[in-house]
């Protein structure tokens, strides 16, 4: 009987939530509708329209016109990110994750919707949840855990590749990449100071002389060559999976997440290879914490240090023993092509942009240095 009672109870609880969570979720919709009338023409106009909701509060802003708020409801919190444009970040992301989802990591999106122009995305808010980056530069964490953790994502990330696998000519992969380097970096050099750098000849980093990128790649290279940095394999995968979007609750350790898959359309698993190298092995999250030093010595010279961490460099070690070779080679040089295409993204901050760049010429110069012992 008594039993019977705490049942009944239980049934009447979660049914009275799930009622809740469908109001929450119903008044979300309706403010996004309210956001779409309105029509905001600048960044401040979106801003305020979040400020001005009681029930909000904005905890990101992007360099977009992308925020994320956390939307107060009558059972639970949410966290919703917005993003204007017909096919922007955001508007690729929900379509990820209606089709696809990393096998065994625990999937926080709920739902969302592509408005005319805009899109967003509503998810799961977790209490105490933290960026593996954010763990790795503001706690004390344990090697063992981080480790684990990377193995968690990415063997999750080969498990969805594996399942959507397809054959691809190797050359077209690398046409591919290398059509998005230069369309980059014609962005790149309507900046002056970059310009001045993507089309020098040599590039001086700390006292060495290196060959920029643009004499290192070809736009029509040899077979042997694109064999080396692509093996024709191409899947969905995250497409964005750094250490800044691995995530986890410190109440819920069994719990791992995912924030932002990048792609919707097929890439080799060494793009996501490379993303991780990027954020642990070259120093991308130092320069984004403000974390380096650079000086211009002369035209084309520059003198950069980035700080090392010391808990990155042995999740690199460790990296570079339990990957495969050929994954790690082509990761590698991977990890120097995003940090060469991301440089215009970052130019309205000269020393940040400038100092993208040359980790990438440092990068790719070695990647070649690398291919010369293997012929």
């Amino acid at each position: 009987m008594i039993f019977t009672i705490y049942l009944n109870n239980f049934i009447l609880s979660w049914n009275i939530i799930k009622i809740m969570r469908t109001d929450n979720l119903q008044e979300i919709h309706a403010l996004m509708s309210r956001l779409d009338e309105r029509q905001p023409k600048s960044r401040s106009e979106l801003l305020m329209f979040f400020e001005n909701c009681k029930k909000c509060k904005i905890i990101d802003s992007h360099n977009t016109l992308s925020i994320v708020v956390i939307f107060t409801g009558v059972s639970r919190k949410y966290a919703i990110k917005i993003e204007y444009g017909q096919y922007s970040a955001t508007y690729n992301e929900l379509q990820w994750y209606k089709k696809y989802s990393l096998p065994g990591i625990k999937a926080s999106f709920i739902c969302g919707k592509s408005f005319r122009d805009y899109s967003y995305i509503v998810m799961s808010y977790i209490d105490e949840m933290y960026t593996l980056a954010d763990i790795i530069f503001k706690k004390r964490p344990q090697l063992d855990s981080i480790l684990e953790l990377i193995d968690i994502v990415f063997e999750a990330n080969d498990r969805l590749f594996e399942s959507t696998k397809r054959s691809v000519s190797p050359y077209i992969q690398y046409s591919d990449s290398y059509r998005k380097f230069k369309l980059r970096m014609r962005e790149a050099s309507t900046y002056p100071f970059l310009n001045t750098l993507i089309n020098s000849d040599t590039v001086h980093i700390n006292g060495t002389v290196y060959l920029p990128p643009h004499k290192l790649l070809e736009s029509q290279p040899n077979s042997t060559l694109v064999r080396k940095l692509f093996n024709g394999e191409s899947g969905i995968i995250h497409g964005d999976l750094h250490i800044g979007n691995i995530v986890y609750s410190t109440l819920y350790k069994d719990r791992h997440y995912t924030l932002d898959p990048g792609s919707i359309k097929p890439l080799p698993l060494q793009y996501d290879g490379g993303k991780i190298l990027q954020s642990i092995h070259s120093g991308y999250e130092q320069v984004m914490r403000g974390q380096y030093s650079i000086k211009q010595t002369g035209e084309r010279s520059y003198e950069l240090l980035v700080n090392k961490v010391d808990i990155l460099g042995k999740i690199y070690s460790y990296l570079s023993v339990t990957w495969d070779n050929n994954l790690l080679f082509r990761s590698l040089f991977m990890e120097a092509m995003h940090f060469l295409t991301m440089t215009p993204h970052h130019a309205a901050k000269r020393n940040e942009a400038t100092a993208l760049y040359l980790i990438g010429v440092l990068r790719l110069n070695e990647v070649f240095s690398i291919i010369k012992t293997l012929d």
